[in-house]
């Protein structure tokens, strides 16, 4: 259970790198004088080097192992957020979390990837939801952080708080993480032919399917990530300090649909539950789209359907992980930081077409976030049809 502990935290890193600062949002763009848009892009910004970082790190570790790729990653994660904390231009906030992201990528993959090494089928899913119950902690905790330092510290007090956690998972790693992927289980497999994978792995026409259709499901909860400070802080008039609390409501979805996950795995396949949570989070996108458009119910409008579009994550996420990570065993690293690239690469896309269209409503927000968790059951069942092995 400590091992499962670690490995959440690890890939929790991505969310305590974003969620924790979204409450900041509108101060950081007063402080750096420039637009909510920009600040916004952001986000997009450290989503798209996450996703450099994890297709670099994926096949690095099928090679030379997880635990010194891991550890590198730490240690670039933790420098860039204390320098992004002396920033003085969004420009230079812009450069710094590319650098933080490419480092935060390879924890939030290989924490991943570290499950297929010692679990298998169903029960890597099954573990993979536990990790996801656990670091369902991180989305709970960042944002009511991030809003507590606002009172006692300006949005530079977040970075700081981040290079505290980055360093803190730096020293777990390194004393309580033994390698999972010993030399001998390595092969003679050559860096080249590890990244060479990729294109093995993109012509497995099921294999696309659980990654486009995971990959949209992922991006409508991006979406709402990069979209949901301005629509509740600027829109709504939500303070800063409780933006935390509405944003953490997501977060009980996502554990139930864990736990559910879990149980419901004793008596269903892979495959029947990812498509159970798809067609969840496709229903709420249509309630979403006609609620919060029509500006019904107000703010509970945007809240009670993006609780089914971003909670059906912890169970989509896990099954399309081990899916992949089983169907391509001696490249598991690759598999997920495939995955695990084309969600936030939708994500980071999302956000960036939604800082462009932002009107200063919920339309944008409500028409990205339909149009994502919509479409993500269609083009998964499309393409994936045959049975899970």
């Amino acid at each position: 259970m400590r091992v499962i502990v670690l490995l959440a935290l690890l890939v929790a890193i991505g969310a305590m790198s974003i969620d924790m600062y979204l409450p900041a949002l509108p101060d950081i763009a007063k402080g750096l004088a420039t637009s909510d848009a920009a600040i916004q892009r952001t986000v997009s910004v450290f989503l798209l080097g996450f996703a450099v970082g994890m297709l670099i790190y994926g096949p690095v570790s099928d090679r030379f192992g997880r635990r010194m790729v891991i550890l590198s990653g730490l240690m670039i994660f933790s420098i860039a957020s204390v320098m992004a904390a002396y920033v003085a231009t969004v420009e230079e906030l812009f450069l710094m979390r590319i650098f933080q992201s490419i480092g935060g990528g390879a924890s939030a993959v290989l924490g991943r990837t570290i499950v297929r090494d010692l679990f298998a089928g169903v029960d890597a899913a099954k573990v993979l939801s536990m990790i996801h119950m656990v670091m369902g902690i991180a989305p709970l905790i960042a944002p009511t952080l991030g809003g507590q330092i606002l009172l006692y510290s300006d949005w530079r007090g977040i970075f700081f708080g981040l290079a505290v956690f980055g360093a803190m998972c730096l020293s777990a790693t390194f004393f309580m993480l033994k390698e999972t992927l010993p030399p001998e289980r390595r092969g003679d497999l050559k860096l080249a032919a590890a990244f060479i994978a990729y294109s093995h792995i993109l012509k497995d026409r099921y294999a696309v399917g659980y990654i486009l259709g995971g990959g949209l499901t992922t991006a409508a909860m991006f979406v709402y990530i990069t979209g949901s400070p301005m629509v509740l802080i600027s829109y709504y008039g939500v303070a800063p300090e409780w933006f935390g609390v509405l944003f953490s409501i997501n977060v009980f979805g996502l554990l139930l649909s864990s736990f559910l996950n879990i149980r419901l795995l004793k008596h269903y396949t892979v495959p029947q539950m990812t498509t159970a949570g798809q067609m969840t989070g496709a229903m709420g996108a249509v309630g979403l789209l006609v609620l919060g458009v029509t500006g019904t119910f107000g703010i509970y409008g945007i809240l009670a359907p993006t609780l089914f579009i971003v909670g059906i994550n912890g169970m989509v996420s896990a099954n399309c992980n081990a899916v992949l990570m089983q169907r391509f065993p001696r490249n598991a690293g690759a598999a997920a930081a495939l995955f695990g690239a084309t969600r936030v690469l939708f994500g980071a896309i999302g956000g960036i077409l939604l800082s462009i269209t932002t009107s200063g409503t919920p339309l944008a927000l409500c028409l990205a976030m339909f149009f994502c968790a919509g479409l993500a059951p269609v083009v998964r069942l499309a393409l994936a049809r045959e049975k899970y092995a």
